[in-house]
């Protein structure tokens, strides 16, 4: 009988660490409009709040839509109309902890939390034209197709100029 429970026992733990691999890196907080998530399998979902995404996720809002996303470490960013989000990477693990977003198209504004802020150099949010390290900041970027433009407003709330038709 106790080899049974045991025998039990290990089989949960065991079950269990797929589980805990898996943990969610943040979470959709807020949406307006169509936003939808496309994880790694491809699989298209309608986001809203509280939905959890996990490393290889792509937010993408419609036209006129907006999506907020919260990190593990606090870094909090806001997808504005027509973007395209992925996280490519991310860990929030102490030492090791780093993030990796991209950008393809769209505009984005990004609060960084506690990666940005203890290993500035492991966070980086990438476009098809520019790879930005960031030192603990806010930053607004906007991506144009065809015409491609990058602005930052480091620590300011500026608007994004209208260069995108």
């Amino acid at each position: 009988m106790l080899l049974n429970n045991k025998l039990a026992l290990y089989s949960v733990v065991l079950l269990s660490i797929p589980a805990a691999l898996a943990a969610s890196v943040g979470k959709i907080t807020a949406t307006n409009g169509d936003v939808f998530v496309i994880s790694g399998a491809q699989k298209e979902k309608k986001a809203s709040a509280g939905l959890e995404l996990d490393v290889g996720d792509s937010v993408k809002s419609a036209k006129g839509a907006t999506a907020q996303i919260v990190f593990q470490d606090k870094t909090v960013i806001t997808v504005g109309a027509a973007t395209t989000f992925k996280v490519s990477d991310y860990l929030d693990d102490g030492s090791n902890s780093r993030a990796k977003f991209n950008v393809s198209e769209g505009s984005f504004k990004t609060v960084t939390g506690k990666i940005a802020k203890l290993a500035p150099e492991k966070f980086k949010v990438e476009t098809k034209t520019a790879t930005i390290g960031i030192r603990g900041t806010i930053f607004i970027g906007n991506v144009c197709l065809p015409v491609r433009l990058l602005w930052l407003a480091q620590k300011a709330q500026l608007p994004l100029p209208r260069l995108c038709l």
